[in-house]
């Protein structure tokens, strides 16, 4: 063991010494040694540390190429066996697909409205209008198909469209035979021409019947000249058409967007209603369902600006609604469900329907207390709806 002058022994991490006054400048140079000797250690252990986590990151590079390049070699080599057994199997005619569900629907229908004359063309559009609308009507189910008002413009400066699209829909059930049904919608009408009546309003019918000749319908629309409410008088010959004398009515009815802004669009839009005498209405920004127990007037999806209704003369016995949302705002504002009872009288049934504007004076003449869809004011507010419905 090294010494000093004087007997002072020291190691690298202890001294053993005898110390007198005149060797204390060596045991100050003994403890500066150590010190750096101890730093020399400690960089030694952080380039050793540093090289080896250095080892350790091009290591899992390394593996980590390697399984990519094992796995992109594996699913190459799986999607060559999936074309080839791909390749094996016959090809599917699309378009056989397509016209196997046409022929099995046209089948279906055929056996639900047996015994029912079916008119021998395919469904056309047939037009009755007046200096404010124009509906087209589709001899399939009779039923209204497009609405078109004359005198409103959308944002995009296209014509407004109250009504247009597969979604739409005017069906009630009828008895085909025993224990058999169908719905109007997939019956095809017969229309008449259209005439042009002594008040100046114009009217064309729709009929179908069976082979027999003992049973049959008719749709009569009539459209007066300015205005936007057109009559529908259903009219049927013969025993047992309706269940229990009522018919079963679907309505549907998709509200499209019509002002530039979707959402404010959608949060002006209400479904109404005249029950038991008394008139309400639900937001219909969210999407709900109403049940009806009590005699229904009118039922209706009014828009920011402009109202789709149907209404009954004798008013519905009862019913449901349901309308739900677009989960897309570039597409339609909501969807309405209505399936209403109304009981037929001696075989006829009054109907009304409504396309055109909120506007409180048009609807005011109706005599419907349909001009209280017409927001004007509410709450605190409520007076101002009296000024507003005047100026």
């Amino acid at each position: 063991m090294p010494s000093a002058p004087g007997g002072i022994f020291y190691k690298q991490r202890e001294l053993n010494y005898i110390c007198t006054p005149e060797y204390t400048p060596c045991l100050i140079s003994v403890s500066r040694a150590q010190t750096n000797h101890e730093k020399i250690i400690a960089m030694g252990m952080d380039k050793n540390t540093m090289i080896g986590f250095a080892l350790i990151g091009a290591l899992l590079i390394g593996m980590f190429m390697i399984n990519s390049n094992s796995r992109l070699a594996y699913e190459k080599e799986q999607k060559r066996v999936a074309d080839s057994v791909a390749a094996t199997k016959p090809k599917v005619d699309s378009a056989a697909v397509k016209a196997d569900i046409k022929r099995a629907d046209s089948m279906r229908v055929t056996k639900e409205t047996r015994g029912f004359v079916q008119d021998s063309v395919q469904p056309r559009m047939i037009s009755l209008e007046n200096d404010v609308m124009k509906v087209s009507f589709s001899t399939k189910g009779a039923q209204p198909s497009i609405v078109e008002l004359k005198k409103y413009k959308k944002y995009d400066s296209t014509q407004v469209l109250l009504q247009s699209g597969n979604f739409n829909k005017f069906s009630y059930a009828i008895n085909t035979g025993a224990n058999q049904t169908a719905q109007t919608e997939n019956l095809n009408f017969i229309p008449s021409e259209v005439t042009l009546n002594a008040d100046k309003s114009s009217s064309v019918s729709f009929r179908t019947g069976d082979s027999a000749g003992g049973r049959e319908i008719i749709h009569q629309y009539t459209l007066r000249p300015g205005e936007y409410l057109m009559d529908l008088n259903v009219i049927t010959k013969g025993a047992d058409i309706f269940s229990q004398n009522t018919m079963n009515l679907l309505w549907q009815s998709e509200a499209s967007q019509i002002e530039k802004d979707h959402k404010y669009e959608l949060t002006q839009s209400h479904f109404a209603y005249v029950r038991d005498g008394e008139f309400d209405y639900e937001y219909a920004a969210e999407g709900e369902s109403k049940s009806f127990s009590k005699p229904v007037n009118w039922i209706g999806i009014k828009q920011q600006f402009f109202i789709a209704a149907l209404a009954a003369k004798n008013k519905f016995n009862s019913g449901t609604a349901e309308w739900k949302i677009s989960p897309d705002s570039n597409a339609y504002l909501l969807r309405t469900v209505a399936a209403m009872k109304l009981p037929m009288q001696h075989g006829t049934a009054a109907l009304q329907f409504y396309y055109g504007p909120s506007d409180y004076n048009i609807l005011k003449r109706y005599d419907n207390r349909m001009e209280e869809m017409v927001p004007y004011g509410s709450g605190v507010f409520a007076f101002v709806k009296y000024i507003n419905r005047y100026f």
